[in-house]
């Protein structure tokens, strides 16, 4: 049997046409936007949870993990640089103080009211919905014991709810009231009725405006 002999030149020629061939013959596939999500969108650290106004970072990184974004992508989409939202999430620049173009750039991405970014960045507290000071604090360990003793809803309130955070009592007690119907805590402040009344002369309180006792109000 004969060996054929290739000069070099003809041996290269065949090395780079196979290369050719069998790089168009490799086909790219479309990466989701699940894969070119980076760790950091499963959610924040406990070292975040601890920094105030952790609420709304978590927001932030829900939506975009939802949306498929990388941390730079949601930066952009809120207006600012990769490196604020880093500093945010390290604590170098305090969450509450957002400044109004950030507040808005937040609004806009989350789909929501400023005023649900004041609340989650912890700039405007819950108990500064209601009327009376500090009511809130006051009403919400009577108003889980009230919840404990529902013969529907009862068997579900854990004893820990009574060591969890207010917010999370809060958010707890909001949802039993929407479940049932039922009021455990004081009205809330009327928004609308607030924006309509601005510029008017505020009334007077009278006697008849007096808060209901906890005890009063639960039963």
């Amino acid at each position: 049997m004969s060996i054929i002999k290739k000069t070099p030149e003809q041996l290269a020629a065949e090395v780079l046409a196979a290369g050719k061939d069998l790089r168009k013959e490799r086909t790219k596939r479309k990466v989701t936007p699940t894969e070119r999500r980076t760790g950091w969108t499963a959610g924040i650290t406990d070292e975040e949870v601890t920094l105030r106004g952790c609420t709304l970072l978590a927001w932030l990184i829900e939506a975009a993990n939802e949306r498929g974004l990388q941390l730079k992508e949601m930066a952009e989409a809120i207006g600012v640089t990769y490196g604020y939202i880093h500093q945010l999430r390290t604590g170098i620049k305090p969450i509450p103080g957002l400044s109004e173009k950030v507040i808005d750039g937040c609004a806009k991405f989350l789909g929501v009211p400023r005023l649900a970014i004041l609340v989650a960045a912890d700039i405007v507290r819950v108990d500064d919905f209601y009327l009376e000071p500090d009511s809130l604090s006051v009403y919400l360990e009577p108003a889980l014991h009230l919840m404990q003793r529902d013969p529907e809803w009862g068997a579900f309130v854990h004893p820990s709810v009574f060591r969890a955070e207010p917010k999370v009592q809060h958010l707890l007690i909001l949802l039993y009231e929407e479940a049932t119907n039922r009021k455990l805590i004081p009205t809330k402040v009327n928004l609308q009725g607030l924006l309509d009344a601005l510029g008017e002369e505020v009334p007077e309180t009278t006697a008849n405006d007096a808060p209901v006792p906890p005890k009063d109000r639960l039963n």
